[in-house]
């Protein structure tokens, strides 16, 4: 009981401060009116030189008084909202105090059955959602109210880009040493930059005002113990950051190296924007002290970028491409002159040693913010980036601390590799996207599979880059009508997005391997049946097509038959090695030959040499112990692996004729005219799609 929270402030008082602010705010209208109505009653009896200046200045008290009226009234509706919403939650919170109390009365000291835990967790599902919505109705009447009442410095706010700029203003003002100090004003600071943030207006003025280093200020000024102010202030922070450094849209996909890029910053808005990023990167390279953490972090000082990135990572909205690569960058080039610049120690559980790479937490931030900085990034890092720890000339340096599963080492390159290569933010779900990849993507992806194709072992289930597997298996089903051109030849196919080309690496060993990884497998299985359904309707719609058909359907089919095969042989010789791994044999079989050992050397210690005749004798009979079991498993493993393959040839077969099907039906409508023997074309395409399919499997066998 003593969880569930009561109203801490006095409902019936405030009632009464509504009804006394409603009564004022009538009575200031009806004066302000009354005012204007008595100096035109005077204005028409007594002509001054003054009176025509009087009667002006009257009709502004008039609307001023409508004007607070109107504001008195809104203000009226939305406290009484308030009132009553909160006055309905406090009522349920103390009907829920007494349910739990009465549940307590029921269960008491004994153990409770599953009928009262369930009930507890209604209880406190309850719980939770009326304090958010406590949380809620407070926070946004507190805006709204905000938003009629005088700000700091005494000025209501205005609107547009001169009342953005005033208010920016006005934050910059109140930023400083005291402000830790002053919650109401914390909470201010933090309201105004959730609210305009990506107004361009108000994010110029503030960056002007504060600098890069004022609005990294301004963000540790907020009380940590305030945790929602901060979260707030740190997402507006960031937003503020991606606002002031965008671009003209007609240069957002532009490299920075890009002529016309290079002489936008030749104008004024673009020399500002070069000195927020200079501000930026000398901000980034500052050892800044750190304040004691509680939870044990051995680090004194750390970088200015750790806060640039926490605060970019916390806003939605992303930063032009060319400010975040260039950011990046930076940190690329200080890390080859200073190999430990981003690299710290950090402590995690107690014993245990991670390494934190703020240029890895940089990758995945690009990533996440805009994935067109991680196309730009990895285009011209690539060799450096991969190359962690081998022996290259301009290879990164390795980590400081072993990877391990509780230390996943680079997660963030991993995102920008699935960012770079897609297109999309790594969370995205990818199976909506209609867009394809890019040139400059695909050329990407051709270089994570060449990387990987001549490293498959980091991908393996024990391997270094293990972690990785199932990220680069959404790469690779993203990119499949490359793999299939890899694979197969659609020179004779038109209108194909993807023709041949000379340097495209192979992906045989890379797809043998990301067959091992459920969700990998899954991935480029589900893209490699699209990518055969759709290079059968192409090839179908050749006009060459009846004179060859037979020829047209095997390269429509071969290449994904193919990648079944290989994929099925993988995962078949994995079902075979699991099925003989299961039981523990050899070391049972180790235990008994140890035993019947023991038992010999003491039958024969006092007999000499019949050791050596009683230990062959108790050889056989281990061997014959375990005979029948071994042979069992080696006939169930065998059962296994044709079971894995016989089903994706069954599925890599059915796939082909559905293909052939629904090609027909998309030339020839429904239904099918009778000339059209759809059974003689699903027949040439099945036969096609085992012979590939067996190739494949060779294919696979030879990994």
């Amino acid at each position: 009981m003593g969880d569930i929270p009561s109203y801490s402030g006095d409902l019936a008082e405030l009632e009464q401060l509504i009804g006394t602010l409603s009564r004022s705010a009538a009575e200031v209208e009806a004066d302000s009116s009354d005012t204007h109505h008595t100096f035109q009653a005077f204005g028409g009896s007594y002509a001054t030189d003054h009176t025509e200046e009087l009667l002006a200045t009257t009709r502004s008290v008039r609307r001023g008084g409508e004007d607070l009226g109107e504001d008195g009234r809104r203000l009226v509706r939305l406290l009484t909202r308030y009132v009553q919403e909160m006055q309905a939650i406090d009522q349920r919170m103390r009907g829920l105090r007494g349910d739990v109390a009465a549940l307590w009365q029921r269960v008491g000291i004994h153990d409770p059955e599953p009928e009262h835990l369930t009930l507890g967790e209604d209880y406190a599902a309850e719980l939770r959602r009326l304090l958010e919505h406590a949380e809620r109705t407070e926070g946004e009447v507190a805006v709204a109210v905000n938003a009629l009442l005088p700000e700091p410095g005494g000025t209501p706010p205005p609107v547009g880009d001169r009342g953005a700029a005033a208010l920016a203003r006005q934050v910059a003002e109140a930023s400083g040493p005291l402000l830790r100090g002053n919650p109401v004003q914390q909470a201010w600071v933090a309201d105004m930059l959730d609210r305009h943030g990506d107004n361009p207006a108000f994010a110029d003025t503030l960056a002007d005002a504060l600098g890069v280093e004022g609005l990294m200020q301004l963000g540790s000024s907020i009380s940590p113990l305030a945790l929602p102010l901060v979260s707030r202030v740190e997402r507006g922070i960031g937003t503020v950051l991606a606002t002031t450094t965008r671009v003209p849209a007609k240069l957002q996909d532009a490299h920075p190296d890009d002529p016309e890029f290079q002489e936008w910053l030749r104008t004024a808005e673009g020399r500002r924007w070069q000195d927020i990023l200079d501000q930026t990167t000398a901000y980034g390279h500052r050892e800044l002290a750190r304040t004691p953490d509680p939870a044990g972090d051995p680090r004194e000082t750390y970088y200015g970028y750790e806060r640039i990135i926490s605060h970019l990572e916390a806003t939605d909205r992303p930063a032009s491409a060319q400010y975040l690569y260039l950011m990046t960058d930076d940190m690329i080039t200080a890390e080859v002159t200073d190999p430990q610049k981003w690299r710290h120690a950090a402590y995690g559980e107690p014993g245990e040693i991670r390494s934190v790479d703020l240029l890895d937490r940089q990758l995945g931030m690009i990533a996440h913010n805009n994935p067109h900085a991680a196309t730009l990034v990895m285009t011209d890092h690539f060799d450096y980036l991969m190359l962690q720890g081998e022996d290259e000339d301009g290879a990164r340096p390795g980590p400081e601390y072993p990877v391990s599963p509780s230390n996943p080492e680079r997660h963030g390159l991993t995102d920008a590799l699935v960012a770079a290569t897609t297109g999309r933010t790594p969370d995205a779900d990818h199976s909506l996207a209609t867009d394809p990849p890019t040139p400059e993507q695909q050329d990407l992806a051709i270089e994570v599979f060449r990387y990987y194709e001549d490293r498959t072992h980091l991908l393996a289930p024990k391997g270094d880059h293990a972690y990785r597997a199932s990220r680069i298996g959404m790469v690779t089903a993203e990119h499949i009508a490359v793999v299939h051109t890899t694979l197969g030849d659609y020179s004779d196919i038109p209108n194909r997005p993807d023709l041949p080309r000379a340097d495209l690496p192979n992906t045989e060993r890379l797809l043998y391997q990301l067959a091992l990884d459920e969700q990998a497998f899954a991935a480029i299985e589900g893209a490699s049946s699209a990518q055969t359904g759709l290079a059968v309707e192409q090839a179908m719609n050749n006009e060459n097509f009846e004179d060859s058909a037979g020829d047209f359907l095997y390269r429509a089919v071969a290449p994904g038959s193919n990648t079944a095969g290989i994929m099925a042989e993988s995962r078949a010789a994995s079902a075979h090695k699991g099925v003989m791994d299961e039981g523990s044999v050899s070391t049972r079989k180790k235990w008994s030959e140890r035993f019947l050992n023991t038992i010999s050397d003491t039958a024969t210690k006092n007999l000499p040499f019949a050791g050596t005749a009683t230990a062959k004798i108790f050889d056989e009979i281990n061997a014959e112990l375990y005979k029948g079991l071994e042979e069992d498993k080696a006939r169930k493993a065998a059962d296994k692996r044709a079971e894995v393959r016989y089903d994706s040839e069954v599925q890599n077969e059915a796939g082909a004729a559905t293909a052939v099907e629904a090609a027909l039906h998309n030339k020839y409508g429904d239904p099918l005219p009778d000339d059209v023997d759809a059974e003689r074309y699903k027949d040439m395409a099945r036969g096609h799609a085992n012979s590939a399919y067996a190739i494949g499997r060779t294919k696979g066998a030879s990994n």
